[in-house]
């Protein structure tokens, strides 16, 4: 009886783990690999970096980016997406955030929001939004 059922399970392993491949594709809209570069300038002109400090901006990709910051950080720029076919399309970028530290804790959080009518960035419409806090340095 153990052999039978060991052999089924190798048996159901198997065909699961050969259609795994089919169910697992990665297949994103174009342009999604742009997409964390856009929320700061600085991101777009140096790329984004999951060991940036920037902040808030950084927290995107690293929400421990704020634990150091000794000051007030407020952010906020507008990027303008514009098309290389010659057309009247235009996308927009508008990102704002804060960065606000304490004795205790930094206290982070901001907001996203990405407009793009191409379809190189196929992104649509949407908007983000995302807080934190992080323990400032020296506390438990």
């Amino acid at each position: 009886m153990p052999k039978k059922i060991l052999v089924l399970s190798l048996t159901v392993f198997a065909v699961l783990g050969g259609l795994a491949p089919v169910h697992a594709e990665y297949n994103p809209p174009p342009g999604t690999g742009w997409l964390y570069s856009l929320y700061a300038p600085s991101m777009l002109s140096g790329g984004a970096s999951a060991v940036s400090d920037l902040s808030p901006s950084g927290d995107a990709l690293n929400p421990a980016a704020s634990g150091a910051k000794q000051r007030l950080t407020l952010d906020l720029s507008y990027l303008g997406l514009f098309g290389i076919d010659g057309g009247t399309r235009l996308g927009h970028v508008v990102n704002a955030g804060v960065t606000r530290p304490s004795p205790a804790r930094v206290l982070s959080a901001s907001a996203h929001f990405i407009t793009s009518p191409f379809a190189s960035l196929d992104f649509g419409t949407f908007a983000a939004l995302r807080r934190g806090a992080e323990s400032a340095p020296g506390q438990p």
